[in-house]
């Protein structure tokens, strides 16, 4: 359910992005240059992976995993590891060598290479786990509150 909205939310997104690069005369109007999607990627320990991924993952995308910092005080939650994530996402048919998988130890990592890649080839979406999202603000020193 919430991976089907994410995925609503992103082609849409993908739509408008398409559109005004039409408008602004930087692209043919029988182009097909819909952007591909670099997913960044975290998960908990128990969630339905293979799910998530088919639902959100299409054939050009790219698929970034990353591991979550283990949250304070909460002993309990345990992070997904990327390797894992991985062997999920090669197993998957809707997954083909189209899509670009690489692992991550680390998000400043992610970041690094983020802000290294002065491209705008891709959209950018992280998700996945509300602890990577947390992990991303502090990472990018964001203060929401």
């Amino acid at each position: 359910p919430a991976a089907m909205e994410l995925r609503k939310y992103v082609d849409t997104t993908l739509r408008r992005i398409s559109q005004q690069r039409y408008i602004r005369g930087t692209r043919s109007r029988n182009a097909n240059t819909i952007l591909p999607v670099r997913w960044i990627v975290g998960f908990s320990k128990g969630k339905d992976v293979s799910t998530i991924l088919t639902k959100l993952v299409m054939p050009g995308d790219t698929l970034w995993m990353v591991p979550f910092s283990q949250p304070k005080e909460m002993p309990w939650i345990k992070c997904e590891s990327p390797a894992s994530i991985a062997r999920v996402a090669r197993e998957l048919p809707s997954i083909d060598s189209s899509v670009r998988l690489e692992e991550f130890d680390h998000l400043s990592d992610v970041v690094d290479r983020l802000a290294a890649d002065t491209s705008d080839t891709q959209l950018n979406a992280l998700c996945g786990s509300l602890y990577l999202v947390a992990d991303a603000y502090r990472e990018l020193h964001i203060q929401p509150f």
